[in-house]
């Protein structure tokens, strides 16, 4: 049995292994994702199970969330510096959204990358993905860019830090005041 990180009521979140966490999410892919056609990279010339064998010593989170046995959806990511965390792909099937459950995995993510180490998690969003944005601002996320993805489009990028000092970096640098403890900082 996989380690639950969180419980209420009749819903759970589970830390994955990897494979446990793959097969459970590919069948309902199409149902999270019916709104967001994606460029298929079937054809490129790249070999993804090298590129996953190099990964290995990276650390990853597979969150499944589950409805009393039912597996309803997912968070999972991927450390892509010393001190950053990407957060690579959630999804909640869609009759059991608007209940919280999404911000429930956001929040068991934001500590167990605090438990780590990591400064920052950052991830990538459809443009028009408005309840994952706002949940994720409601969290302390800040947009940080945008950028255009051959698969996916126009996307949005959120980060979030783990340390209050680079959270004031970000206020600042969209116009906001500093704390005294950064002003002295600045050269």
């Amino acid at each position: 049995m996989s380690p639950t990180l969180y419980q209420k009521d009749h819903f759970r979140i589970e830390a994955l292994e990897d494979s446990e966490l793959r097969a459970l999410m590919k069948p309902l892919m199409g149902e999270v994702y019916n709104t967001y056609p994606t460029f298929s990279t079937e054809g490129l010339n790249w070999n993804s199970q090298e590129l996953d064998s190099n990964r290995s010593s990276l650390y990853t989170l597979n969150l499944g969330l589950f409805h009393k046995d039912e597996f309803i959806g997912w968070s999972n990511g991927i450390q892509t510096s010393d001190n950053r965390y990407y957060m690579k792909n959630s999804g909640v099937l869609p009759k059991f959204r608007s209940q919280g459950l999404y911000t429930e995995l956001l929040k068991v993510v934001i500590e167990e990358t605090k438990k780590q180490g990591f400064l920052e998690l950052y991830s990538n969003h459809h443009t028009d993905n408005n309840a994952v944005i706002i949940a994720k601002l409601k969290q302390g996320f800040f947009i940080t860019g945008m950028e255009v993805l051959p698969k996916y489009g126009l996307t949005v990028q959120l980060s979030y830090s783990h340390s209050p000092k680079l959270k004031d970096m970000h206020s600042y640098r969209i116009g906001r005041a500093l704390s005294p403890d950064i002003k002295d900082r600045l050269k």
